[in-house]
């Protein structure tokens, strides 16, 4: 092996590959088929839930007070990032009526606030405030 040889473990490599390519390079990059892929039974993985960790976004595609909504392993879900500077990912739709909380859906603090009815969820889940209750 040479000496100017870098070995990169499984993660920084993804990492690295991940930080050259556009946004809608990683989507389709996230989606692609395998071909050739063991089934998970194969591979020893035919387990009733996913393990491990899953990059949904990089931390600078996602500013300050902004909310994307994203689909993923088979969920619409809604991230967003607090004026705090911490991002947040829950459920996209509302437990009031069921909007998608990824269109139109806006920060409030740490909170995010539903498009309908302004009913504001923390990072938990957990309403803390409905305006007109």
């Amino acid at each position: 092996m040479a000496d100017d040889a870098v070995i990169l473990s499984s993660p920084v490599a993804v990492a690295a590959a991940l930080a050259g390519m556009s946004p809608d390079e990683r989507a389709r990059w996230r989606t692609a088929d395998v071909p050739a892929r063991p089934s998970p039974a194969e591979r020893n993985l035919d387990i009733p839930f996913p393990f491990g960790w899953f990059p949904a976004l990089l931390s600078d595609e996602l500013k300050a007070g902004e909310v994307k909504p994203l689909r993923y392993l088979g969920q619409d879900l809604v991230i967003w990032r607090g004026e705090d500077g911490r991002a947040r990912m829950l459920d996209a739709h509302c437990r009031h009526l069921g909007a998608h909380m990824g269109y139109g859906g806006r920060v409030i603090g740490a909170h995010l606030e539903c498009p309908f009815h302004a009913w504001r969820y923390d990072g938990e889940g957990v309403v803390h405030d409905i305006p007109y209750a």
